[in-house]
């Protein structure tokens, strides 16, 4: 009897611990490892949201300051000479396949880099070259359109500083839908479509007075109003709802930037405040047949889908958006 109660004192210690170390390891657990919901296209929430636009504005964020909620992250200890962390969606899921760079120099500017590559659990780990080391990519390449598109990765402490090699460092990076990048950039160019981490449209179209036979064909009369919608149809990247975005301006200056546009598939139509459909014309160097308009040009309304700027996760900047402005006129038919 006496050896008895030390062995059931024994067994139920190891029952405890054991069944401590399985909680441990269980979704509910630790925050952390909570995984939210997405839900089906059909069932998210439909909203509109309406823009009236000065004759002068050059450029429209039509999410604002707007960022879905960030998933949290398990704490990391940091490694010396060595680069950590997770990689997760707005989900909280583990993104598998994200790159990490990054690059370090020493005295004459010299660069070598180090490189990591997200394992099952969205998780990197790797050496940092000996310097002044700097993150110079952080990205995870999608499915998109008839193509592939390499978005950004936005940091989730907000900061991206440089720092010494030997120190280490743990950076976590969440993947997003849209949102501002680096404050600073937006500040210098809120118009620059790269600097959201949304997708991009660049506006533009001539005017003419009543009466001006020499005038482009197509012009809009000076002081007439039109109005542009984007309503997104049944692809939609990462979305907490289905946002129909309403555009409203007078002309004025001749184009205008629409930026920071939740990722992706949209239908997009122009008409003149009045009734009569305008001529969509997707222009510019950077026309696809992956990307853009399709068709690439059409009176009333046809679909549109954002172009990257390449598919390589590897050459795609941290902490910035990866999205070219589609370059699209509108024209009386």
């Amino acid at each position: 009897m006496k050896h008895l109660i030390p062995l059931v004192l024994l067994g139920v210690i190891t029952l405890y611990a054991c069944t401590t170390e399985k909680e441990n390891e269980g979704p509910d657990s630790d925050p952390a490892d909570r995984i939210l919901e997405e839900l089906a296209f059909s069932a998210l929430p439909q909203t509109t949201a309406n823009f009236n636009l000065s004759e002068n504005a050059d450029h429209i964020n039509v999410m604002g300051n707007q960022r879905k909620p960030l998933p949290a992250f398990k704490s990391l200890s940091v490694k010396p000479g060595k680069a950590l962390g997770y990689v997760k969606d707005s989900y909280g899921r583990p993104v598998v396949g994200a790159h990490i760079g990054i690059r370090s120099s020493v005295v004459g500017g010299v660069y070598s880099s180090g490189t990591g590559v997200t394992n099952e659990k969205g998780y990197y780990e790797f050496t940092i070259p000996f310097g002044t080391a700097e993150f110079f990519s952080a990205a995870y390449t999608i499915d998109y359109g008839t193509g592939r598109a390499a978005m950004g990765l936005f940091p989730a402490d907000s900061t991206l500083n440089s720092f010494a090699s030997e120190a280490g460092v743990v950076k976590n990076f969440v993947l997003l839908p849209y949102g501002r990048g680096k404050s600073d950039a937006v500040s210098e160019k809120p118009w620059f479509g790269r600097n959201y981490f949304g997708g991009s449209v660049f506006i533009s179209y001539d005017t003419k007075e009543p009466g001006d036979i020499w005038a482009p064909a197509g012009a809009l009369l000076e002081g007439s109003e039109f109005e542009l919608r984007l309503e997104p149809e049944e692809w939609l990247f990462h979305a907490a709802e289905r946002k129909t975005i309403v555009i409203r301006k007078k002309t004025g200056n001749l184009n205008f930037t629409i930026v920071n546009i939740p990722v992706g598939r949209y239908k997009i139509s122009a008409r003149l405040v009045g009734g009569v459909d305008l001529r969509l014309k997707e222009i510019g160097p950077y026309a696809s047949s992956s990307f853009g308009l399709s068709p690439k040009q059409a009176v009333g309304s046809t679909t549109i889908w954002f172009n990257p700027d390449g598919a390589q996760a590897s050459s795609t900047a941290a902490y910035t958006g990866n999205w070219r402005s589609i370059d699209v006129k509108i024209e009386m038919p």
